[in-house]
């Protein structure tokens, strides 16, 4: 009951999130408390998840942690983003770095311990209802990443999926301005 009501939840966010209304939206916004706040949901529900938080201080440039954005949506994607990487690490632990790139972009990076994403499923990730290998015995409907990807591209922000060089599964999310 509890997945298909999730599910259902799940189906009904993703109708309803129209661009022009979330454009209609935007506001300043600081990054770092919407991830607080995301993280704050999450553990909630996962009270032995725990976070390492870095702003990456970039000497050519004054780090500046707002974007333009709703808030609301952007809680929804991050504690996305958190859930996962809680649910699929190893040792319920993830790491997120922000780093200001340039003048007009800042690059947030969640990262986790957990089983690898194969190539193949790594390419249909953000697919609606699509379940990698390593979700075998995880309950989900395969939505989750496909509504974090739509509230990051109403946002003009750019996800990823990365392996780094220490088997950890990366997520990078770049938002411009």
């Amino acid at each position: 009951v509890n997945q298909l009501s999730d599910l259902i939840n799940s189906l009904l966010l993703l109708s309803k999130i129209s661009k022009d209304d979330v454009m209609r939206k935007f506001k300043k916004e600081r990054i770092d408390e919407i991830i607080f706040s995301s993280f704050d949901q999450v553990k909630k529900a996962f009270p032995d998840f725990n976070l390492d938080f870095e702003i990456k201080e970039n000497d050519s440039y004054d780090s500046n942690l707002e974007i333009f954005g709703v808030r609301s949506l952007l809680e929804i994607a991050f504690a996305n983003l958190l859930k996962n990487a809680c649910i699929y690490s190893k040792n319920k632990h993830a790491e997120i770095s922000i780093e200001q790139i340039d003048q007009h972009t800042l690059r947030l990076i969640i990262t986790n311990n957990g089983k690898l994403i194969s190539e193949s499923d790594s390419e249909n990730l953000f697919q609606p209802f699509h379940r990698g290998e390593n979700a075998q015995n995880i309950h989900g409907s395969g939505l989750g990443l496909r509504i974090t990807k739509r509230i990051f591209d109403y946002h003009q922000a750019e996800i990823v999926y990365c392996r780094n060089a220490k088997n950890n599964n990366s997520f990078e999310i770049s938002f411009t301005n």
